[in-house]
């Protein structure tokens, strides 16, 4: 038998009450991955070292989050690149 999964996906991390609900997440076994937005990631790095020491997967949710469809290709690659410089730098990876 197939044992089936589904991730929760979360946009627009870190925030104030993310430590709070990586535990619901964890109480409930429930699998997540976390979107950070570089420019809040410069702001709250603790709940992010909290939740991947906790299993859970950080994803790029590009720096400021401009709309996509409105920048160029040029503008969308720094967008993720400078946001992944981010969390390289925090975190040594």
């Amino acid at each position: 038998m197939v044992r089936k999964i589904a991730y929760l996906t979360i946009d627009d991390c870190p925030s104030d009450g993310m430590k709070g609900k990586v535990d619901f997440l964890l109480r409930n076994d429930i699998p997540a991955i976390w979107f950070c937005r570089g420019e809040f990631l410069e702001k709250r790095q603790e709940p992010v070292v909290y939740a991947i020491k906790n299993g859970f997967v950080m994803g790029n949710h590009s720096y400021d989050h401009p709309l996509f469809s409105r920048i160029s290709l040029k503008e969308s690659f720094k967008q993720i690149k400078v946001a992944r410089d981010v969390g390289q730098d925090i975190f040594g990876a």
